[in-house]
This record gives structure tokens, C-alpha cells and sequence, in this order.
């Protein structure tokens, strides 16, 4: 069952396994609304390293590999604003959802499940 979060707590779920979906508070974000097979495959990348901030350049090479565009730092901006803005339309509050530091970026929704991190504690603690 979905935890119901308060506007000060961010309890959600995320799917990165098959479908990308964000649930949170009865809402639910599906990979459609996540910027086209680019956004869910940023979203999926940095959803997979919470836990540390990533490179710009490691962001890139995750989107694009070895076919990196000419304005790929521009198309990463645009990219994780629209991640942005599609996190906020299931209400995850400012600001929480990708953070930007010096050249980095970093998935952060504290206290999210995430479907991978909660199958490998249960292989884990099997």
C-alpha cells in the first residue's frame, strides 16, 4: 500500500524496473510523462545512484554513450528541468527531486522506495 505523504513529508514509490512510474499521495507519474526515452533513462540512472551525487560528463555518457550531440550540455539541462517539473506534478515539494551542485547531479526524494534498492535488501535477507 502507498504511503499518504504530507506536504512536509515526500513518502513515494518509484518503479524503475519495467515501466518507469513515480507514485506519491494517490497520484501517479507514468514513463510517458518523463521526457521521452531520454528523461527515463536519466531518471533510471540517477534513481540507481541516490546515494551519490553523479558527474555531469557520467550523466552524459549514461544518455547518450558514445553518440553524444554537440549540445549535450544543454539537451541534460532541459532534460532534468523537465524531470523537475514532472516530479512536481505528483507534489514532490522543493527541493527535493533532482538537486544540481557544481557540475553535478543527484536524485533526491528522502525516503522513497525504490523497487530495485527493495529487491536486493530482500535477496539480501534471503
Amino acid at each position: 500500500m502507498l504511503e499518504r505523504a504530507s506536504s512536509d513529508g515526500i513518502p513515494c514509490r518509484v518503479y524503475l524496473s519495467g515501466r518507469v512510474t513515480i507514485e506519491r499521495s494517490g497520484r501517479v507519474l507514468t514513463d510517458a510523462a518523463l521526457a521521452g526515452p531520454q528523461g527515463r533513462l536519466l531518471f533510471a540512472f540517477l534513481g540507481t545512484r541516490r546515494t551519490q551525487p553523479v558527474s555531469k560528463a557520467q550523466v552524459i555518457d549514461a544518455v547518450w554513450g558514445t553518440r553524444t550531440p554537440p549540445s549535450a550540455d544543454r539537451a541534460i539541462n532541459a532534460l532534468v528541468s523537465k524531470l523537475r517539473s514532472a516530479l512536481r506534478t505528483v507534489g514532490v515539494p522543493l527541493p527535493h527531486g533532482i538537486a544540481t551542485e557544481v557540475g553535478t547531479y543527484q536524485f533526491l526524494i528522502p525516503g522513497a522506495w525504490i523497487d530495485i534498492e527493495h529487491a536486493r535488501s530482500e535477496v539480501d535477507r534471503a
